[in-house]
């Protein structure tokens, strides 16, 4: 598909249907480690650190070629980008599950964060060429609605699914289904020309360089990419990685329960993606409802780690609104295209989700390290780290640590100009 000839309404929602199911099963085999805690820590003997850098190393791939796939998108095309990123995380995929050692296992990860890494923006950028407008954020918000179904499935799903037919097992058949979706990319998104080396994209080669100093030398840029963070670091440290065993050794929940509790903070942002952004932009009061739901935000994380008692429904009350005000993030990003030139705004956003999914890996490694350093000493029958609630609390107390931070800096914001 190129510019020049604009595809049919037909070809362009298929595309876009097959990139949001993408991004929904980059999602779920995401999240899958989170559920198998207990069977990689077993299977591999691992401390809360090495288990830590599985998820991690998926964000710190994601984050850190964010710039790159963005230019392979523009030169490539969204054809050959889909199929090799959807490969590569199938492949990935494929390879976790199958390993008897944790060094493939981490190589896995990689493979799974390289491909993932295409699977909104590849969305976003369909949306951005070809959808008019007016529909634009509507199918954004739409394409974020799917992704979290795949996380949704990655809970109580996946957990029964195991349970039926053991987690190697469930796990592979996830990488058979995305080389379902691999096929489905091949044969129904057009090829794209082959583009030619214009004068445009030399100079786009040749200024990137420049163009990241224009980016990193905007105050507004930099302020509301450290909100992103501020805002989805914490939400992506409990739902992704430390929510499910939180909650099985502090509220001695099962996994199952556990996991479908967490599952609620993406269906909090599921809606949360739609309502929040659109409320505090109709009133104009952005800057308010970024401080408001960090605030909200940080108690409902300070209740969920430092009370002792909670029902099962208070419980999933706080993790769907963590989720639900975590959809403020779609503000920070707003603000980000607005500030942003013409010319930079791709680069913006892209350095934007470096940002905020290497600081979010970083986040999952530090608390990882806080857990063996207050590891009490107790293991297992054979030998696995057993972390008490209290570790837990202590390491997890650095959640509302990054929120408090981030409403600091929140003060300093400034409206912008549409």
């Amino acid at each position: 598909m190129t510019k020049q000839q604009t595809p049919s309404k037909r070809v362009i929602y298929t595309t876009w249907f097959i990139l949001s199911l993408f991004f929904a099963y980059q999602y779920f085999i995401r999240i899958g480690p989170s559920i198998m805690i207990s069977e990689l820590r077993t299977a591999f003997n691992l401390s809360a650190v090495q288990f830590a850098l599985i998820p991690a190393i998926f964000a710190y791939v994601y984050g850190m070629i964010q710039i790159p796939v963005g230019l392979f998108l523009d030169h490539f095309g969204l054809k050959n980008t889909a199929v090799f990123s959807i490969f590569s995380c199938s492949l990935g995929t494929a390879l976790f599950y199958s390993s008897n050692s944790i060094e493939l296992v981490y190589f896995s990860r990689i493979l799974i964060g390289a491909g993932a890494a295409a699977s909104l923006l590849s969305a976003l950028k369909l949306i951005g060429d070809y959808v008019p407008r007016r529909y634009q954020g509507t199918l954004m918000g739409l394409t974020l609605a799917i992704g979290t179904v795949g996380a949704l499935l990655a809970g109580k799903p996946q957990t029964y699914l195991m349970q039926q037919i053991g987690w190697r097992e469930a796990g592979f058949l996830s990488s058979i289904a995305g080389f379902v979706l691999l096929f489905a990319a091949i044969f129904f998104i057009p090829a794209t020309e082959k583009r030619k080396q214009t004068e445009s994209y030399k100079n786009t080669k040749n200024s990137i360089i420049a163009s990241l100093k224009l980016v990193l030398k905007s105050r507004p840029i930099l302020v509301y990419s450290l909100l992103t963070f501020g805002i989805y670091g914490p939400f992506s440290a409990i739902s992704d990685t430390w929510g499910v065993a939180l909650l099985m050794e502090k509220y001695s929940m099962t996994r199952s329960a556990a996991a479908e509790s967490v599952a609620y903070t993406f269906l909090g942002l599921c809606i949360g993606s739609f309502i929040v952004p659109a409320f505090f932009e109709h009133i104009k009061r952005e800057k308010l409802g970024i401080q408001l739901c960090i605030v909200l935000m940080g108690t409902c994380i300070a209740i969920l780690i430092y009370s002792t008692t909670l029902s099962y429904f208070t419980i999933d009350t706080l993790f769907f609104f963590l989720g639900f005000f975590s959809g403020s993030e779609i503000l920070c990003f707003s603000a980000i295209s607005k500030a942003a030139q013409d010319t930079t705004r791709g680069l913006s956003l892209g350095f934007t989700n470096t940002l905020n999914m290497t600081g979010s890996a970083l986040l999952m490694h530090l608390i990882g390290m806080l857990l063996d350093y207050f590891w009490s000493g107790g293991v297992s029958e054979i030998g696995l780290r057993i972390y008490t609630s209290s570790a837990y609390l202590f390491s997890l107390s650095l959640l509302p640590i990054v929120y408090g931070l981030a409403f600091l800096l929140s003060l300093t914001l400034i409206k912008l100009k549409d």
